[in-house]
């Protein structure tokens, strides 16, 4: 009996240890994992941070002068400015998206360049120069910024961070050249259609961008405000673009009046955009950039065409 008691407390003694060796191998596991885990939170918060701040919306509130970028740096990120890479057409000349330019920062979304068709020529480029000194001053979180600039009389170049989630027009009316358009920026299928609440949302942001630009001292007019210059990045949110053909306010009489409005010899606007006074007076003021916006409204609200 003796032998016995003592060949089960044995075998007790064993399956105790073995009990507790087997919850140390369980605590250790769960250790390493809950380690683990942790790493990949603090490693997927950091990549998030990084993205953060790469994003369209840190860049427009980051308030960064725009950096010269060379000619030849962009016809190499652009292979030579391929039909490949070309994501749209503007009043300023063509777009195309490339990833990286040694100049500037790399960022999530990559870049968009907008380059002039032609050459700018002397009088061309002095009037650029002057637009990239007064876009410079303006810095809001929903105004599309210009990251670089090259002013090579040869090509003109402005580049801004590129906005993966298309126009506001192609959005709304998924016409095949929109859907090939979105395509190059990144969709594999066609994206859903937006809803209202996001059509206000990016109609907000746009609205309040404009409304910046034309409470700075100068005014800064936009001149070509449409569905087709208000940007989404991929997460919805509206930027106002395009600013290429702004221009500061002046006042026609003296330097005591109020900014109000800017003397033009050219058009610029789209058609069905344009305030009907613009040809009668040749005048463009906050009016007119409102009656574009107002266009720009009623396009995203019924989804029909300007004209």
């Amino acid at each position: 009996m003796r032998a016995e008691a003592e060949a089960a407390a044995e075998a007790a003694a064993e399956a105790a240890e073995a009990a507790a060796e087997a919850a140390a191998v369980e605590a250790a596991v769960a250790a390493v994992a809950a380690a683990e885990a942790q790493e990949a939170a603090a490693a997927e918060a950091a990549a998030e941070a990084v993205e953060a701040a790469a994003s369209v919306a840190a860049l427009a509130a980051a308030a960064a002068p725009p950096a010269a970028v060379p000619l030849d740096e962009l016809i190499a990120a652009t292979e030579g400015f391929a039909e490949a890479r070309k994501v749209g057409e503007g009043g300023f000349g063509r777009v195309y998206r490339c990833d990286a330019l040694p100049s500037l920062p790399r960022v999530a979304c990559g870049f968009a360049v907008k380059t002039a068709l032609v050459g700018v020529g002397a009088q061309g480029l002095a009037e650029l120069q002057s637009e990239v000194r007064t876009l410079s001053a303006a810095c809001h979180r929903s105004l599309l910024p210009l990251l670089g600039v090259c002013l090579a009389p040869a090509r003109a170049c402005l580049v801004y961070p590129l906005c993966r989630g298309g126009s506001l027009e192609d959005r709304l009316y998924r016409a095949p050249a929109a859907l090939q358009r979105l395509h190059m920026l990144g969709f594999e299928t066609p994206p859903p259609p937006l809803s209202a609440a996001a059509r206000l949302r990016v109609l907000r942001d746009a609205a309040s961008a404009l409304h910046y630009l034309h409470t700075l001292s100068p005014m800064i007019l936009h001149r070509d405000v449409s569905a087709g210059n208000v940007l989404l990045d991929e997460r919805g949110n509206g930027y106002l673009a395009d600013v290429g053909l702004a221009r500061a306010a002046e006042a026609t009489a003296g330097s005591s009046q109020q900014v109000s409005h800017l003397s033009t010899q050219r058009l610029f606007g789209k058609l069905g955009y344009m305030d009907p006074i613009i040809p009668q007076s040749g005048q463009a003021s906050a009016l007119t950039d409102g009656y574009a916006f107002g266009i720009t409204l009623l396009v995203a609200l019924t989804g029909r065409g300007a004209v």
